[in-house]
């Protein structure tokens, strides 16, 4: 469940029947979070969906004051109560920081943070703070090469190594990112990526647990 406005939102109510029907994930704001959209005002661009959907307004978890909205509790709240997998989405890094520490005060076990350098804004030494609590570090390998023409240009695959290196190898996660319609099969890229790791001397053992092992742990551990 992606608490984008297709869903209501930051909506408890939907959140609550998808993991009452299995739900494993709950992402807060994606599209429609302040950064992400600032992302797309820049002339940022994402893969285009196979349908065709309202433009996203902005969500924010935090109330005029800077406070979490009481709705994020119960988020929360069910999240822990279904040990499911908590995602900061892309919100940026100061509100995914106040959630993560919410959330463990809590009690939440299994929580994720996606491309935390791409809408999220957060460095190395974030990242790895925030492994350091516990936290896995999802990283979309696609960014690293010119997988498809929206990509102007790739990062540099030494900035990977940063991330990887402050958050470890046993919290860091790579995923293809792709899938998208005229976009490379996931299988392609992480092939791809994972010649690149192997390339750059990481042992067989890593290269596993970053890109299978570590994703099983967080679901299933």
């Amino acid at each position: 469940m992606a608490l984008n406005p297709q869903v209501g939102g930051l909506n408890p109510y939907a959140v609550d029947l998808a993991l009452n029907l299995g739900g494993k994930i709950v992402w807060f704001p994606t599209i429609s979070s302040h950064a992400h959209l600032h992302h797309e005002e820049e002339g940022g661009s994402f893969p285009n969906a196979t349908i065709q959907l309202r433009h996203a307004y902005p969500i924010s978890i935090l109330d005029e004051a800077g406070k979490l909205k009481p709705e994020v509790f119960d988020i929360l709240e069910q999240i822990k109560a279904h040990d499911a997998i908590l995602t900061g989405g892309h919100l940026p890094a100061a509100e995914i920081d106040l959630l993560i520490t919410e959330a463990q005060r809590i009690g939440v076990q299994r929580i994720l943070v996606n491309h935390p350098n791409f809408i999220v804004g957060a460095s190395p030494e974030i990242a790895g703070e925030w492994a350091k609590k516990g936290v896995y570090i999802e990283h979309s390998v696609c960014m690293y090469d010119d997988f498809w023409g929206l990509r102007k240009k790739s990062m540099d695959f030494s900035t990977l190594e940063q991330y990887i290196a402050a958050a470890g190898v046993d919290k860091t996660i790579l995923v293809s990112d792709t899938g998208q319609q005229n976009n490379v099969r996931p299988v392609d890229v992480i092939k791809i990526a994972i010649k690149q790791l192997r390339d750059r001397d990481y042992d067989e053992k890593s290269v596993r647990a970053m890109v299978g092992g570590n994703a099983g742990e967080l679901l299933l551990g």
